[in-house]
This record gives structure tokens, sequence and C-alpha cells, in this order.
């Protein structure tokens, strides 16, 4: 298992996402990935075909967040990734250091 980084964003992720020319630069994992919209950007960048990044709502209403994460948890399921509702969950109430962990894992599954 990977451990959560701690403080700041790691420099091998920063540069990571600053090379998908994101529509956000993202300054804080937990207030900026917790809606799941840039989520799902990355994700779209692995899988083009397969995020309709329109679907997917850039607000911070929970209801909007839940629905991100629900269709994000459906594709991650589809391409074996999955991710349990017991843990994107903290992610979209933004609990400390548990979005860093995410995306530190999936780059390296995906590497």
């Amino acid at each position: 298992m990977i451990e959560p980084p701690q403080g700041p964003i790691p420099r091998e992720v920063a540069k990571w996402l600053d090379s998908l020319d994101l529509a956000y630069q993202v300054r804080n994992f937990r207030r900026d990935l917790a809606n799941g919209f840039i989520v799902a950007e990355i994700l779209s960048r692995y899988y083009p075909k397969e995020v309709n990044i329109y679907t997917v709502y850039n607000e911070q209403n929970l209801d909007k967040k839940r629905d991100n994460w629900e269709q994000i948890s459906k594709l991650l399921k589809k391409k074996d990734l999955q991710v349990p509702k017991d843990e994107y969950e903290p992610i979209y109430y933004q609990a400390h250091n548990e979005m860093q962990h995410k995306v530190a894992q999936f780059r390296l599954q995906n590497l």
C-alpha cells in the first residue's frame, strides 16, 4: 500500500499534473480535487472516449460531488481500478490527505 503524502503536493506529482494541461491548477489537493471535476479531467486524458467531461459538475454542492464520484467510480471499476464508496466518500468530504493518496496511487498504476 502506498503511504499517503504529507504536507504540500509532492514535486513529481505536481509536475505530472502540470503535464496534463488541466483547466485548473491544483494547489490544494483536498479543496481542488474534492468535487471530482479535476479527477474526471485527469481521467479524460487517459480515457478520452470514455469520459464526457460535460456530465461532470464543477460545483461544491454535496449532491453534485457525490454524483461526480459515482461516475468516476463506475469508470474506474471498468478499468479494474476500483475505488469503493468508503474510499471516495472521504474525498468529497475533504478528509485530510485522502486525495493525495488516491492521486499518487493512480499515477503509479498508470506509469
